[in-house]
């Protein structure tokens, strides 16, 4: 009997990556030139190779979870899973490899046919090369949060003609992928970050977009002026891709027209001015306003580029070093300017310290002399009340004791009044005994009594020519 040839399958369970994970489209500033796209190369499923033995007669012992295959001397084939013990008889033998797939993996399997089908994982399948013609494992496509793919899908139409459909998926998902599918893949020219100028760049092979805001340095070299000063204008530009299916479309490589627009704008701004006039109007390079074409062309593409921030310029050697030493000039003299400024800040501030010193010495004086003299007021109002005070009380007293006194006469009258009543009551009752007794005139005897101690003068005058007068009496009394 010919021998078989048998060899044995090198078994690579590899997890060959058609899609990888290949970061940003574009690099980020802590990137520095470094090659941070490696690109995987896409490779064909696996055909593989069985290792045959011959058997004359004997047992086979198939252990647990393995499968061997079994030709007899007719060509015929025959499966056998442990685990298990088989008799043989005059034939070949080999054991069948078994493809596995996790949760994030599928299994991609060509059959003899023509046909391709595509397992999600978890899943495990036994190659049969019966029925098999190539097998591989592959991870499916995590597509993380902030990039999206772009996957082309195979469509029967009616005439017989393949079509594209186009299906944009975004993440976070893990995508894997169908037999009638394939993802798309981006070349782009991007520059240098380690030299970041338009002319240094590397194309880079990629297939996830990343849908985040997003920054990129440029450098826009031999720039004129119009006195044919040559500049280098530094730039760093942020942009956020927002339609997909615009950049689809419209371009096939943003990132160098969009580069190209800015160089136009610069190259325009600067162009218009003198050197000096650019280093005064360099602060316009700020604003979004001077870019109002690239801006434009970049929503016609799908992007937004919502901010642009002027870096500096370099100049040649000589212009650098005539600006440094200009700049090393005016940096002194400002300088100076600022110690001087300094100096006479703090003069003044000293000459304002004594003014607000001697101001406040004299609000203190003129605080102390209105506290004296509202001090001296009150004294004296008290001292005045005080004195009111008493005044009132000595008066309430003489008052008091004049009262006591003009009380004490008053007693003093009555009680002589009552004498004197008393006395003239004897008096009264005496003449009346007296005048009954002897025929006294009361009246007269009164009347004489009072006029004791005056001069009466008696006056008597004779009316001869009238009869009916008699003798008339004039008394003076000269009080004696």
């Amino acid at each position: 009997m010919a021998s078989v040839a048998a060899k044995r399958l090198n078994i690579v369970n590899s997890h060959i990556t058609p899609n990888p994970t290949l970061g940003s489209y574009l690099p980020s500033a802590n990137d520095q030139g470094t090659e941070f796209l490696k690109i995987l190369p896409e490779t064909k499923a696996i055909k593989p190779t069985l290792r045959w033995w011959y058997k004359l007669s004997g047992w086979l012992l198939v252990g647990e979870g393995e499968t061997y295959i079994l030709q007899d001397i007719y060509g015929q084939y025959s499966l056998v899973t442990g685990p298990c013990s088989t008799f043989i008889f005059r034939k070949s033998y080999a054991v069948l490899p078994r493809f596995t797939a996790n949760a994030s993996q599928y299994v991609e399997i060509q059959n003899l046919d023509g046909t391709t089908e595509n397992l999600m994982g978890p899943v495990s399948v036994l190659y049969d090369p019966r029925v098999h013609e190539a097998i591989a494992v592959r991870d499916s496509v995590v597509v993380q949060s902030g990039y999206a793919i772009v996957v082309y899908k195979k469509q029967e139409s009616s005439d017989n003609l393949k079509e594209m459909e186009r299906q944009i998926i975004y993440g976070p998902a893990v995508y894997s992928f169908k037999p009638n599918e394939r993802i798309d893949e981006f070349f782009w020219q991007i520059p240098l970050q380690s030299d970041p100028t338009t002319a240094n760049r590397k194309l880079i092979r990629f297939k996830k977009l990343r849908v985040i805001p997003d920054q990129l340095y440029l450098d826009i070299v031999d720039v004129r002026t119009s006195d044919d000063a040559l500049l280098r204008i530094k730039i760093m530009v942020f942009f956020q891709l927002v339609n997909i299916q615009k950049l689809l479309e419209r371009s096939h490589d943003p990132v160098t027209e969009i580069t190209n627009f800015l160089t136009a704008s610069i190259i325009d701004f600067v162009g218009q001015r003198t050197f000096k006039q650019f280093k005064e109007d360099s602060n316009l390079l700020n604003l979004i306003s001077t870019y109002s074409q690239v801006v434009e062309f970049s929503t016609t593409i799908g992007y937004d580029v919502f901010r642009i921030v002027y870096r500096g310029y370099l100049g040649s050697e000589r212009l650098q070093a005539m600006h440094n030493e200009a700049i090393e000039a005016r940096t002194k003299l400002e300088l100076e300017k600022e110690n001087e400024v300094q100096t006479q800040d703090l003069n003044d501030l000293k000459q304002s310290r004594v003014l607000e010193r001697g101001k406040r010495d004299r609000n203190e004086e003129e605080e102390k002399g209105r506290f004296e003299i509202e001090m001296k007021r009150r004294k004296h109002e008290e001292e005045m009340r005080i004195g009111r005070l008493d005044e009132e009380r000595a008066l309430e007293k003489e008052r008091n004791r004049g009262a006591l006194m003009e009380e004490r006469r008053r007693k003093e009258n009555d009680e002589k009044l009552r004498f004197l009543e008393r006395e003239k009551g004897l008096e009264a009752e005496g003449l009346k005994r007296l005048s009954e007794e002897t025929g006294l005139d009361v009246t007269a005897y009164m009347v004489a009594k009072e006029r004791r101690g005056e001069k009466v003068i008696n006056v008597v005058e004779s009316a001869a020519a009238d009869d009916r007068k008699k003798k008339n009496r004039v008394q003076l009394q000269i009080p004696s």
